[in-house]
């Protein structure tokens, strides 16, 4: 886990009750985040400030990675560039270039990088656009 803060700390708690899944190591630069991540997964969890360890740590094989968004193309070419799969945040990118950059390396490395844009599969999202386009729901003014 690159990231324990309110969107990290709620990632992994949910990721570590699908079966099979394990926190292997968390990085966050703030050691109250540390602390954190280790109630969570009730564990001594290894902790670190740079990702980079988890990196290089051959027992980890995906991350998941709820960091800044100006990190997410760093942290994301970085990862499947050392052979890791990794989960990000959205948005994707700042930048169209910085997106096509983040595939290229995925591509490239033959590595999955899946970024967390889930509502734009979501039934109840399709179910609103529909009632919206049909004018259902009146004139829409404010979204």
């Amino acid at each position: 886990m690159i990231g324990v803060g309110m969107q990290g700390s709620g990632l992994l708690s949910e990721s570590i009750r699908l079966p099979g899944v394990e926190c292997a190591a968390a990085c966050d630069l703030y050691d109250g985040r540390h602390t954190l991540a280790r109630e969570i997964v009730r564990a001594d969890l290894p902790v670190t400030r740079r990702y980079q360890a988890l990196l290089d740590d051959k027992n980890i094989d995906c991350l998941v990675a709820a960091v800044p968004d100006h990190w997410h193309k760093q942290v994301v070419v970085d990862a499947v560039s050392a052979g890791k799969d990794i989960y990000c945040e959205k948005p994707m990118s700042h930048t169209p270039a910085d997106g096509v950059a983040m595939v290229d390396a995925a591509k490239k490395a033959g590595r999955i990088v899946q970024i967390g844009s889930q509502r734009v599969s979501s039934q109840i999202c399709a179910k609103a656009r529909e009632l919206i386009s049909q004018g259902t729901l009146g004139d829409l003014m404010l979204v």
